[in-house]
């Protein structure tokens, strides 16, 4: 009866030592997967301060460059500079130049228009971002500009690109 008993407890001490041995395989491991963890949040903390950097960057490059320019408003502009300044009307030609001249333009055959050679039919079909044209553009209804309520909506259309999805 006690040789029973013994090989209980025996089995219940093997029990309880393979469960501690993997409490600490455990154990072992949330110390690995927290120092990841940190490891993690460190990285995106860094990643969140270069993002936030690259958006001023990015603010500073938008923002011009120059001043904007100094209009002269009555608030700018000392009572004095309007007093020395005086309107001075343009000088106008005799009306014999005026009448002669529109005459003497008329008779002149004005020189050639230089015209392109072809327009090909692709070519009003292009896309300005990446270049694509012909079947690769399509045209859509733009539901933003109605351009008439009667008989029936009619939208203006416009036109996207299949390759770059850029409308215009």
């Amino acid at each position: 009866m006690y040789s029973n008993m013994e090989d209980v407890s025996t089995k219940y001490e093997q029990k309880i030592i393979e469960l501690s041995e993997q409490i600490r395989e455990y154990q072992s491991q949330i110390q690995q997967y927290k120092a990841l963890l940190d490891d993690k949040e460190y990285h995106i903390n860094l990643l969140y301060k270069e993002n936030q950097e690259l958006k001023n960057q990015i603010q500073n490059i938008e923002q011009p460059l120059t001043p904007p320019p100094v209009y002269n408003t009555p608030s700018n502009v000392s009572p004095d500079s309007n007093q020395n300044t005086q309107f001075t009307p343009t000088p106008i030609p005799p009306a014999s130049t005026i009448a002669a001249s529109p005459i003497a333009t008329l008779n002149t055959p004005a020189p050639p228009k230089s015209t392109p050679k072809s327009i090909s039919p692709t070519m009003k079909r292009q896309c300005p971002n990446c270049g694509a044209f012909g079947f690769a553009i399509r045209e859509i209804e733009d539901k933003n500009q109605i351009i008439s309520y009667v008989p029936r909506r009619i939208y203006a259309k416009k036109k996207l690109c299949t390759k770059c999805s850029y409308e215009f």
